[in-house]
Order: C-alpha cells, then sequence, then structure tokens
C-alpha cells in the first residue's frame, strides 16, 4: 500500500499577503468604478452646457412675455404695458390687434454698446438709445411686428392711444428670442 501525500499548506504569511492583494483590487474596481460614474456625470453636465449655449447663439430659447392680453387705454394716453429685465441680444415679436385706429406699440431700451477706441483691441462703452414706434390700426390687426434688442438693463413696451375720443381695446401677445 502507497503512503498518503502529506497535504501542502501554503504559510499563514503567504494567505495575509494574497488577502491584502485582494482587499487593494476590490478597493482599485470600487474606486474606478465611481470615478467612472462621476465623469459620466461631469460629460453629462457639460453636453448640456453646450447644448444650452448652442441655443442661446442660435436664437432658439423664448421667454412668453405676454399671452392675448386686452389692455384698454384712454383716449390720449400710453400706459407701460411690460418692463422687463433682458441679459441676451435677441429679438422681441408681438402681435397686435386694436378696436379703433390710431393707436400705436411702442419698444424702447438703452444698452452700453462698445465703441472702438483707437487701435484693435481697445474700445470704451457708450450709452445706445433704442426706441421703435409701430401704428396699430383696425386693418392691421393681427400684425406680427419684431424689434431687435441689445443686453439693456430694462427694455419698456408701452401701447398709446392717439384719438383724441375713444378708448382702445388693444389685444397684445409678447415672445422675446434669445
Amino acid at each position: 500500500m502507497s503512503e498518503p501525500k502529506p497535504k501542502k499548506m501554503v504559510s499563514r504569511n503567504v494567505a495575509v499577503a494574497l488577502g491584502i492583494i485582494c482587499i487593494i483590487l476590490i478597493a482599485f474596481v470600487a474606486y474606478f468604478a465611481v470615478t467612472d460614474i462621476s465623469a459620466q456625470k461631469s460629460i453629462s453636465n457639460l453636453q448640456s452646457q453646450v447644448k444650452d449655449l448652442t441655443d442661446t447663439v442660435n436664437l432658439a430659447k423664448s421667454s412668453v412675455w405676454l399671452e392675448n392680453k386686452t389692455i384698454n387705454v384712454l383716449p390720449i394716453f400710453s400706459q407701460i404695458v411690460i418692463t422687463q429685465q433682458v441679459q441676451n441680444a435677441g429679438f422681441i415679436l408681438t402681435r397686435t390687434s386694436s378696436t379703433i385706429n390710431n393707436t400705436y406699440l411702442l419698444v424702447e431700451y438703452s444698452a452700453a454698446v462698445p465703441v472702438a477706441s483707437g487701435t484693435f483691441y481697445q474700445y470704451s462703452t457708450e450709452s445706445y438709445h433704442y426706441s421703435n414706434r409701430v401704428e396699430i390700426t383696425v386693418e392691421s390687426n393681427d400684425t406680427d411686428n419684431i424689434f431687435p434688442v441689445l443686453p439693456s438693463t430694462t427694455v419698456y413696451i408701452i401701447l398709446g392711444n392717439s384719438n383724441t375720443a375713444e378708448r382702445a381695446d388693444i389685444a397684445i401677445s409678447i415672445a422675446f428670442y434669445y
């Protein structure tokens, strides 16, 4: 009969070393898994910011300021319909209709614009005032008007009635595209 072979055992030091290596490997795998998730969130965040900026450059963003609101304007009177802070360049789109002739829509704002002074890379700022008045008549009901806007402190949109005898009911919708 043959004698059984003695079992080979690993020393205790080798077992401890293998255990430490396994723990380190598990820690590395966990670290890279968490880091990868964080990197994916960062990439997603950056892609969202790029889309937002691209939409701004392409004037693909908009904000409705008023939607089909009727304003009563007394004879020989004007009133501010809306004052709005504007941070970006863009345009205002309005749609108006009136029950009488001799009414108007006025858009006004002031903006600081760069003006070249001397060399190519030097400039200063000067105040620029924008004012555009559009007549509203019964025949021009539901007419769209577009007003360019520079970044400014405040845009004023005013409705007026030049008629000396009649009150005007002016319907207006206003949207800002930026």
